[in-house]
């Protein structure tokens, strides 16, 4: 996080998950997937169809799944981040050296490439 470990004040972290199913009317679940021709040159391509009836992916961040029935789509959506947050002091002007006075500072990461904040919010207490 390239902060001084002499001026950290606070270190937080906190990991979290979200779950989601949808549930949607099944619109289209045909593909068309293009298949040559086996020893013939300069054929034109085929094509086939497949039904697709289940699907999943999985990451470090997400597991998605999902089973075509009856005409619906169940989706299945689990997501997970860890967030660390550092509150650390530093100079105001560090041209000035010592004569600056110090004052606090917030970093916040995510470990998921893909997350990011959409708010955030300092308050300033003063004593």
């Amino acid at each position: 996080m390239k902060v001084k470990l002499g001026s950290v004040s606070v270190v937080s972290t906190v990991s979290f998950g979200q779950q989601k199913q949808i549930i949607t009317q099944l619109r289209d679940s045909v593909s068309w997937v293009p298949q040559t021709g086996i020893g013939i040159a300069g054929s034109e391509p085929v094509k086939d169809t497949l039904r697709y009836n289940v699907f999943s992916y999985h990451d470090e961040f997400y597991d998605v799944s999902g089973i075509a029935h009856e005409g619906q789509q169940l989706v299945n959506i689990n997501s997970r981040d860890t967030m660390t947050q550092v509150v650390y002091s530093k100079r105001k002007n560090p041209w000035l050296w010592i004569f600056s006075p110090k004052v606090l500072e917030q970093r916040v990461y995510f470990k998921n490439p893909n997350a990011h904040i959409h708010y955030s919010r300092t308050i300033n207490i003063q004593r």
